[in-house]
């Protein structure tokens, strides 16, 4: 057979026409938005073949299996409490007098219907600007810890600051309490497995979140799907979110960085529950590879809604967002703040 140009060029053709119809299929079977489709459309057929290459790491869903789960009798329970809420918000009993607006309400049903928000009422609300004194409150409490400690992290350095909250949930674990820690292999870049290796020796647990797992880099080789998520929950009664890490550099010991600036909330009350929940999905989730114990929620089927008992406590939502929801959950919630408000102050680490 004489290879001609011709015959190059039609070869080229049809490759060219396989390689479009694999990227309709690839980037049609999985939802996502608009503009992310038609990126991905774009890459894949402008760069033939190396588009894969591309998708393979940067593009990649997360499996059905790998979707946050939680067991369908606890699903059942938060689902309970949710169309009571629905219920209750409809007659304006839900909200506290001075908040019966009808964009409060818009608000509040919201961030139900998008992300099971369920609404807690007595909550105790303390904020930090400062990570020095965050991270010593955070270790205090984890001291005092008598039932259960879940950590999770973007970023659980190897250093000073790292040393000392192991430490902390080290001297928990041996004193009976469970201690469970999910860290980000990529945001956490130094810090080995084996840095966990006396905690799990005194019965507690790590794992690094599944997406990120330098174990299963060959299956799941993807770029995307960080565990952005900063909680400290304790006792079911204390939780810690908000966007510092655990590193020197955010408690301002490090020339590089300087004075540290971030925003962090201490809240004691039924909304540490709602972030328990979420640390529970996002614990699940990674043990289906690491084969660690599920983290069981039986106790939500005891769980009460608890009303404000002075009028400093504060009604909160715990809304997030991730590969498990197309909602958009946290986008909506701004979008919706922006609404509710006529002044509306964001502050933002990172643009």
């Amino acid at each position: 057979m004489i290879w001609t140009w011709d015959i190059i060029r039609r070869i080229i053709e049809v490759l060219w026409l396989i390689n479009i119809g694999f990227a309709v299929w690839t980037v049609f079977r999985s939802r996502r938005d608009i503009a992310s489709t038609w990126a991905w459309l774009l890459v894949l057929t402008v760069f033939p073949y190396v588009g894969f290459i591309i998708y393979l790491f940067l593009g990649r869903q997360l499996s059905h299996d790998e979707i946050f789960a939680i067991q369908t009798e606890q699903q059942k329970t938060r689902e309970q409490f949710l169309s009571k809420q629905h219920e209750l918000l409809k007659k304006h009993d839900l909200l506290p007098s001075e908040d019966r607006k009808p964009r409060a309400r818009m608000l509040t049903e919201l961030n139900l219907t998008n992300n099971d928000s369920i609404l807690t009422f007595n909550n105790d609300v303390e904020l930090f600007i400062d990570g020095p004194k965050l991270f010593d409150n955070i270790i205090e409490n984890i001291n005092q810890a008598k039932k259960l400690v879940d950590v999770e992290f973007y970023t659980f350095y190897d250093d000073e600051l790292g040393n000392r909250v192991l430490k902390a949930l080290e001297d928990a674990a041996k004193r009976g309490v469970k201690v469970r820690v999910i860290y980000d292999a990529s945001g956490s870049h130094g810090t080995k497995p084996a840095f966990f290796d006396k905690l799990r020796e005194l019965g507690g647990q790590a794992q690094p979140f599944i997406s990120t797992s330098k174990k299963y880099w060959f299956t799941t080789p993807r770029l995307n799907y960080h565990l952005h998520r900063k909680l400290v929950i304790i006792d079911h009664e204390i939780g810690y979110i908000g966007g510092f890490n655990i590193g020197d550099q955010y408690v301002d010991k490090s020339k590089k960085f300087g004075h540290w600036r971030d925003t962090h909330m201490r809240v004691v009350g039924q909304a540490p529950i709602m972030m328990e929940v979420r640390f529970a999905m996002d614990w699940n989730t990674s043990s289906r590879k690491s084969h660690l114990p599920e983290y069981e929620v039986d106790w939500l089927k005891d769980f009460k809604l608890k009303p404000a008992t002075n009028e400093s406590q504060v009604a909160m939502q715990i809304v997030s967002s991730g590969p498990d929801s197309q909602e958009f959950a946290i986008r909506r919630g701004y979008e919706g703040i922006m609404l509710v408000r006529e002044n509306t102050f964001i502050f933002k680490h990172h643009i």
